[in-house]
């Protein structure tokens, strides 16, 4: 651990009030004993003073104000969350989001001086619930970091485009884990339901849309042919939409078995992202990941191959379902 996080550590304790002494008044209203002891001056006494009648005397160490407390003689005060506002850089963004902040704001237009994008990240704290007058829902930072998450992905084909696939990458996913915790908490209200039935299927792409993808899928096809459908897949995948049925199966009443989200692997997620959300082309990114051609289209076939996996299963499973009700 560096001495920047380190110090950050530090400071969060500080404020989620590890360092407190427990003897101490637990009552908010009543101030640490130093400050207690420190009298100032009413305005009216300010007004009578003159440097004239002024005694200059050693003052009495007793009654001097000390210049440092302990922590633990400092109450620190209530607060919801530690912020920070920086110009992003691969480096930075690395260290705040490994100290635990949330991005929910990245502007859209470079700084002028530095050209760097500026980006607000949050660290939600502790509450204690029983000194709140006001309750707190824990979720609201997944709230903000949802919205952004959403905001950020429809952007990405903007002025993010520039960033590199990695730093956009890691952006995403640090407002995405955090996001979960509150689209499972708004579980019927969510904008990004999963993707389980045939009707909700054909909805999103047509019979030839699907017919072309397993084609590309089976490497029968030019990856030009479907390059229209990479932006709405990756949409529906970084949404968390898609679900992986590999595993999945039918319980003994024949219910469904709950499917998890699908997944890519780090090196696939990044040139997903590129592709269908920063709308890069292939040269582009064989420049940027450092990777041939060759490599790249055919990772392009496996994320297809496994995404057309999870639509094949939700159609058979709706042919399935019919054939037994008849």
């Amino acid at each position: 651990m560096g001495y920047g996080a380190r110090a950050l550590e530090q400071l969060r304790g500080f404020y989620s009030g590890e360092f407190h002494s427990l003897s101490e008044s637990d009552n908010p209203d009543v101030d640490d004993t130093a400050a207690e002891s420190l009298s100032r001056l009413t305005d009216a006494e300010l007004e009578n003073t003159s440097l004239q009648t002024d005694q200059i005397q050693v003052r009495d160490p007793r009654k001097m104000p000390p210049l440092l407390l302990q922590l633990s003689e400092k109450r620190a005060p209530r607060l919801h969350y530690l912020g920070v506002s920086y110009g992003v850089t691969a480096s930075l963004y690395k260290f705040w989001k490994r100290s635990g902040f949330v991005p929910v704001y990245l502007r859209q237009t470079p700084n002028e001086l530095t050209g760097e994008h500026t980006c607000v990240m949050l660290h939600a704290l502790p509450v204690d619930e029983q000194a709140q007058s006001v309750v707190v829902d824990p979720t609201w930072l997944s709230a903000f970091a949802e919205d952004f998450h959403r905001r950020f992905l429809h952007l990405l084909s903007y002025q993010f485009r520039q960033f590199t696939s990695v730093t956009a990458l890691g952006i995403m996913e640090a407002a995405r884990n955090v996001k979960q915790i509150a689209s499972s908490e708004n579980e019927p209200h969510r904008l990004d339901t999963p993707i389980r039935y045939r009707p909700d299927l054909y909805r999103i792409l047509s019979p030839f849309d699907l017919k072309r993808l397993e084609s590309f899928s089976n490497s029968l096809l030019d990856y030009h042919v479907v390059m229209d459908l990479f932006p709405l897949l990756a949409d529906l995948y970084f949404n968390g939409r898609l679900l992986d049925f590999s595993s999945h199966s039918r319980d003994a009443k024949g219910q469904r078995r709950s499917a998890g989200p699908l997944t890519l692997s780090s090196i696939q997620s990044g040139l997903f992202l590129a592709i269908g959300l920063q709308h890069k082309s292939v040269d582009e990114i064989e420049a940027e990941l450092n990777l041939p051609n060759s490599q790249i289209l055919g990772m392009l076939v496996k994320i297809s191959k496994k995404i057309y996996a999870s639509f094949k299963y939700i159609m058979n499973e709706e042919v399935d379902d019919e054939t037994v009700a008849v």
